[in-house]
């Protein structure tokens, strides 16, 4: 016999015939279900009936589903419409070049960096080239204009920024070879260290600051001197100002080489003479004004008022020297020169020098003959 399964939290002891299954599947006897399921609401729900006539009813629930079938009808044309044009407008693009639409039976290529699409016209190769072009882009892809400049420029970008580190790492070795000179050559206070290793550290110190100290220091001071002009032989000013200076080899230049070069300062180099104007070293802002200076100063030499002033390259003592060693060669060539011509002009052509010809055939230091 089933037992019944009582009320909410209330359970029920009876287990005879009169429980049996009710709404929901459960076990109820009489009392329990008119506790849960009260028969006043079964009677009512039970009793309502439509209102219309079953022929009216029934037309008007099948004309309800004619109603429901083509309003579902419509949704899904509706939908399937959306689901076309949505297929067409995602293969259609936009070029990145000229902003116009891409159509799905145009050619197109894409930039294998920003992923952008371009008409074939847009990517500025030749009509006649298309078909091979379009199979190399299918196997090693194609970047365009605009990728392009922007890796040239981060390369530049990296390259300048390695120049200025390898700078960096440059100076540091530097500082660091220079720290090293001055831990060997310091002299720790009571420590007495032997003359032998006082040597040694003494001689390997230069030796650690000759080469890349060296360099750095010569380079540094050509570059310097790049900007500067030594002018010799223009009139110094007893004033003491460095202004007149600057004002005198500004109105040179004016008056003689028609330019005005920007002039930062002027200096003049050695001791003051009473008759002979010291050289005056002028410093220029810019490297080119230097160069223009220097390529117009032959002009000077047309001009009386001006033929005694030069104007020559600020060079290092080293190129100074170098430069006077090949202005003595270039005279001596030319003495030698103009001494041969003068000796040709004196010689008849219908003559000959017995002197000469013997005094190069014969040896005079050389043993007499023996027969």
């Amino acid at each position: 016999m089933p037992r019944c399964e009582g009320r909410p939290n209330v359970s029920c002891t009876r287990n005879d015939n009169s429980v049996r299954s009710t709404q929901g599947d459960l076990f109820l006897c009489p009392d329990c279900e008119e506790f849960r399921f009260p028969s006043k609401g079964r009677t009512a729900s039970n009793t309502v009936r439509p209102a219309k006539a079953p022929v009216e009813s029934t037309a008007a629930c099948g004309k309800s589903k004619t109603v429901t079938r083509s309003a579902s009808k419509k949704a899904t044309d509706d939908k399937t419409e959306d689901v076309g044009a949505s297929q067409d407008t995602s293969q259609n693009f936009t070029c990145s070049s000229c902003v116009s639409t891409i159509h799905s039976d145009s050619a197109k290529v894409c930039c294998a960096v920003c992923d952008g699409q371009f008409h074939f016209a847009c990517t500025g190769v030749q009509e006649n080239l298309r078909s091979p072009f379009l199979e190399i882009v299918n196997k090693i892809g194609w970047v365009c204009e605009a990728c392009q400049c922007r890796a040239r420029s981060t390369i530049h970008k990296i390259q300048s920024e390695i120049s200025a580190l390898s700078e960096t790492v440059a100076k540091l070795e530097v500082d660091m070879t220079k720290m090293k000179a001055a831990s060997h050559s310091d002299f720790v206070p009571g420590v007495k260290m032997n003359e032998d290793i006082k040597m040694s550290r003494s001689a390997e110190a230069p030796a650690q600051l000759t080469t890349e100290t060296e360099i750095h220091r010569i380079l540094n001071d050509v570059n310097r001197r790049k900007s500067n002009v030594i002018v010799s032989g223009l009139a110094e000013s007893y004033g003491g100002q460095e202004n007149c200076d600057a004002d005198a080899f500004l109105a040179l230049c004016e008056n003689h080489l028609h330019c005005k070069p920007y002039v930062v300062s002027c200096v003049r180099l050695g001791q003051r003479m009473p008759n002979k104007p010291r050289r005056l070293l002028v410093r220029l802002r810019e490297e080119s004004s230097a160069t223009e200076l220097l390529k117009v100063s032959r002009q000077l030499r047309r001009d009386p008022d001006s033929s005694s002033v030069y104007i020559n390259p600020d060079l290092t003592p080293a190129a100074a020297k170098l430069a006077y060693e090949e202005r003595q060669r270039r005279r001596h060539q030319r003495l030698f020169r103009s001494g041969n011509n003068q000796q040709k002009a004196t010689v008849p052509s219908n003559t000959v020098d017995t002197s000469s010809t013997l005094g190069a055939a014969l040896n005079p230091e050389a043993l007499p003959f023996q027969a």
